[in-house]
């Protein structure tokens, strides 16, 4: 027998863009190949005599055997069968049989009616493909074993038992992931995913997060995938319902390259884009951070997955296997390790460390210490002994993010903390006094005086504008500044330079999140220990040696200040450290603070 397989439509039985592997599916036989239907696409035809299947399942199809199957072509405003030239008349089954159908009126008006039909749904095919750009090509896979797809919303798909069935959607990109065998995209058409997982990742809006749908794409599917920009809409055919193997979470599964991007003006003619925009209109507003699921390090328990913000506060790194990062978002928890190590001198339990599995460590390069982190998926597991906590971050996703300003803003104006775990002195801090931090506010409010104090803040500014004129000669004897030109004072007849001393005249202004404090830098202090008091404008290497020295403080501020001269912004990134700050009054009674000492 010969066979020919057929896939047809009609209005019952169509929406647009349907492909070649899409439609009713007729398979015929005949005895002879010349009495096939030699229909091709685009015909209206009739067929007489198929036998239909109970259910449209996967591979189901109609049926039209040899000795039923009567079929007739349209065209041309009459019914014809093509070309009969070499048709026999019978096929010799003791009765008269032929394989052409005999048309009557009624069939010939259903016919008009069918091209009519098939004329104008091309016209908008047209129309619409004028938008579209279509990405890869068209499959060659034979569609024969599925079952007709019809367009669903992810909410449909997912609250039902669809698993490995295959559907058509229209979505909005979120975000896209490169793994080692397949691409996986992350969509929305603003309904509910049902059985979803829940979306844990910084770039998800906390309004979309229970209608985010994965999609693995697989093969060719998977090489269109980065191309795939999040905002863009996407019209995807032949996806499958499928499950997380290791969680059971719903998602997709996309191996044949239909996707179509589609474009706003598309709406006009596209009924499931067009639905997509007004659910999105009606979605409300879209957050661009989670800052609800935000929690303090203080309030997570053991082996919770979580998320916060916090200040890098070092970073460690043993080998290529090993490596951490220390953060602290100044809330204390109990169960963690006090750090040994000088930065982290008086923050005790305000400080955690956090391993990073092997996709986490590729970011370490990027980061810096002092500045401001979101760390999603974070997770506290035991120590050996089971008697403290360290963090752990594992997972491919890029977990560590710096913070947008809102969040940055808010975690600088929290309190620090007043009383950190108790330590031994250094040689910094005079004998009897604890360390403990202040708040700006509280140093001003302070009537100790002399006075010592560890305050948490950054610098947001330094004088003298140019970091080479930080030192100058002043006279002993009168307690006057000599002027730049000069190199004694005139005022003192000081022609020996009897009383002439060079000494450091910088300042800086720092700042906690709620006040500010100028801090000079001058005297016999630590922070200045083993430099050279020299004018440095003359002495290079002391220049440089200073200038080292100030860095960490500064970070920034010395290119924002030449930016400045040359008419370009550099935005400062000052770092939050621990400053020790000395109080005492002058002689008028007026109270002085300076800066003794910073830590990192």
């Amino acid at each position: 027998e010969w066979i020919c397989r057929l896939r047809l439509v009609d209005p019952s039985y169509y929406e647009p863009f349907m492909d070649e592997n899409q439609g009713f599916a007729v398979n015929c036989f005949k005895k002879q190949k010349e009495l096939l239907p030699n229909a091709k696409r685009g015909d209206v035809m009739i067929l007489h005599g198929i036998k239909t299947p109970n259910s449209l399942g996967a591979g189901s199809a109609a049926v039209g055997y040899y000795d039923k199957l009567k079929w007739a072509l349209y065209s041309e405003k009459k019914i014809g069968h093509g070309d009969l030239a070499r048709v026999p008349e019978s096929e010799g089954f003791g009765v008269q049989f032929c394989s052409f159908h005999q048309a009557t009126p009624d069939d010939l008006a259903c016919c008009r009616e069918l091209e009519d039909w098939w004329r104008g749904e091309n016209e908008k095919r047209q129309a619409m493909m004028g938008n579209v750009h279509q990405i890869g090509a068209a499959s060659s896979i034979s569609a024969s074993t599925r079952s007709y797809r019809k367009h669903e919303l992810i909410s449909e798909i997912s609250s039902r038992d669809a698993i490995g069935q295959y559907f058509d959607c229209t979505v909005e990109v979120l975000h896209g992931y490169q793994s080692e065998r397949f691409y996986i995209l992350y969509v929305t058409d603003y309904t509910i995913v049902t059985g979803g997982r829940p979306c844990q990742w910084d770039w998800c809006p906390s309004s979309l997060a229970d209608s985010m749908l994965p999609i693995v794409m697989w093969d060719e599917a998977g090489k269109v995938g980065p191309t795939m920009m999040a905002g863009e809409f996407y019209s995807l055919k032949n996806a499958r319902a499928m499950t997380d193997r290791e969680e059971g979470y719903f998602q997709a599964k996309l191996v044949e390259p239909k996707i179509r991007k589609l474009e706003l003006s598309d709406a006009e003619s596209d009924p499931y884009l067009k639905a997509l925009l007004e659910r999105k209109a009606t979605h409300g507003p879209i957050d661009d951070i989670r800052e609800s699921d935000l929690k303090l390090i203080a309030q997570a328990g053991d082996k919770e997955y979580f998320s916060c913000v916090g200040e890098a506060r070092s970073l460690l790194h043993v080998d290529e296997s090993q490596e951490a990062i220390f953060i602290s978002d100044y809330t204390p928890h109990p169960k963690i390790l006090a750090i040994n190590e000088s930065w982290a001198h008086g923050l005790g339990q305000y400080v955690l460390k956090v391993w990073l599995g092997k996709d986490q460590r590729t970011i370490v390069p990027s980061l810096k210490v002092g500045l401001y982190y979101r760390i999603d998926c974070l997770r506290f597991e035991s120590t050996v002994t089971g008697k403290a906590f360290r963090g752990r971050l594992d997972g491919s996703s890029r977990l560590i993010r710096l913070t947008n300003l809102k969040r940055r803003i808010e975690l600088q104006t929290k309190p620090h903390p007043t009383n950190a775990a108790e330590v031994v002195a250094d040689s910094v801090a005079p004998s009897g006094i604890s360390e403990k931090f202040s708040s700006i506010k509280q140093v001003l409010a302070a009537t100790e005086c002399p006075a010592t104090f560890f305050v948490r803040a950054r610098v947001v500014d330094f004088y003298p504008f140019q970091l080479d004129d930080s030192f100058t000669r002043v006279c002993n004897k009168c307690d006057q500044l000599i002027g730049d030109k000069r190199i004694s004072c005139v005022a003192c007849d000081d022609i020996e330079r009897k009383h002439t001393k060079i000494v450091c005249q910088a300042r800086v202004l720092i700042d906690d999140g709620s006040d500010g404090l100028k801090l000079s830098i001058s005297g016999d202090i630590p922070l200045l220990k083993g430099l050279e008091h020299a004018i440095l404008r003359d002495n290079p290497e002391a220049a440089r040696q200073f200038s080292e020295r100030l860095s960490p403080l500064l970070n920034n501020l010395v290119d924002a200040h030449a930016g400045i001269l040359e008419n370009r912004f550099i935005d400062p990134l000052g770092r939050f450290m621990t400053l020790v700050v000395d109080s005492w009054k002058r002689k008028n009674g007026t109270m002085v603070y300076g800066l003794r000492e910073y830590k990192q």
